[in-house]
């Protein structure tokens, strides 16, 4: 059992963001057995998923873990149980996670991107729901920048029924220019289901 929280803030002023030493949770992930060369599979609840599968394998992703998928549970056709707990898992040798910095934006690029006249090259997604997309209310923090220019296409759709990178996404995003090679801002509230979109995209080729 292994949650995205435990690699990430809980509390404000941002509460998602990734901690700022990782070399902890990359020991906690070689006590499982995980090195950056194990192959992982996050299961969870697909469609029904929050994005807590995506975020944990984006994490995954970016702390340098290589060979990262995701499914649904139900998709696999087993039946599990966690009552029988299986041995011990035999630890990874110890390693220091080596950043996959392009798949993490920081807030001047995103201002950068979002502000500046668009290049065709450069694009935001913002993968909320349509109303949290089209909320003008400034709640308690106020919009620094109020037009982003960011598309919006909520983050289930970048995943199928069984839980898995959804093929049909690649050609929705060329449709509209979006292509693998571009550089893609994927923004949400916490990073969750940000973070889950762009699992799916990288899956699908997107760079």
């Amino acid at each position: 059992n292994l949650s995205w929280t435990e690699f990430a803030e809980n509390k404000p002023p941002v509460p998602g963001r990734l901690k700022a030493d990782l070399s902890q949770s990359a020991l906690r992930l070689s006590r499982l057995g995980i090195s950056p060369e194990t192959p992982v599979v996050v299961a969870g609840y697909g469609s029904q998923s929050s994005g807590d599968e995506g975020r944990l394998a984006w994490t995954l992703i970016y702390l340098g873990v290589k060979d990262v998928q995701i499914a649904a549970l139900e998709s696999l056709g087993l039946t599990f149980s966690n009552l029988v707990q299986p041995p011990p898992r035999e630890n990874a040798k110890a390693w220091q996670p080596v950043l996959v910095s392009s798949v993490l934006a920081q807030g001047k690029e995103v201002l950068k991107i979002g502000t500046t006249q668009a290049t065709g090259r450069h694009h935001i997604i913002d993968v909320r729901t349509l109303s949290e997309y089209a909320d003008t209310s400034t709640r308690k923090r106020g919009f620094k920048k109020p037009d982003l220019r960011a598309v919006n296409i909520p983050f289930q759709e970048f995943f199928d029924q069984k839980g898995r990178p959804n093929l049909n996404i690649v050609q929705r995003l060329q449709s509209i220019g979006i292509q693998p090679d571009h550089r893609i801002i994927v923004l949400s509230n916490n990073g969750v289901r940000s973070g889950a979109a762009a699992f799916a995209l990288l899956s699908l080729g997107f760079k």
